[in-house]
């Protein structure tokens, strides 16, 4: 399963594109590295759980452990900044590959459960 953020299409410029795993568990997300240069990114996403994560980039300067979400607006995380939102099923992979421009962006399960737990991430990106 594959999701296209920003002008994906723009990878092909030349840029190098960064490399960024996050590894999913039923309460956890751990991004590595957390910190990548402006420009093509690769988020490879691999749910080692066997629950499904509605894994979610959002752009923001709020710290990433103090976002409050609402379970009650389906537009709560586009208004938050929501760049990209992939579904991955238990034991699957998917990828985010999009241009990123500087900034702190945020790696979230968007099940709001899910990321009270635990399952959120920041992410430099400069």
């Amino acid at each position: 399963m594959v999701a296209w953020g920003l002008l994906s299409a723009s990878c092909a410029t030349g840029s190098e594109v960064a490399p960024v795993r996050a590894a999913l568990t039923s309460s956890t997300i751990r991004v590595e590295p957390a910190e990548v240069a402006s420009g093509p990114v690769l988020v490879k996403l691999e749910n080692m759980s066997a629950v499904v994560h509605s894994v979610v980039l959002l752009r923001t300067d709020a710290p990433y452990d103090k976002i409050a979400l609402d379970p009650t607006d389906p537009d709560d995380l586009t208004k938050k900044g929501m760049i990209a939102r992939v579904e991955v099923p238990g034991q699957q992979t998917a990828e985010l590959k999009m241009i990123l421009p500087r900034g702190r962006y945020v790696v979230l399960c968007g099940h709001v459960d899910h990321y009270q737990w635990g399952m959120r991430a920041p992410l430099l990106v400069r």
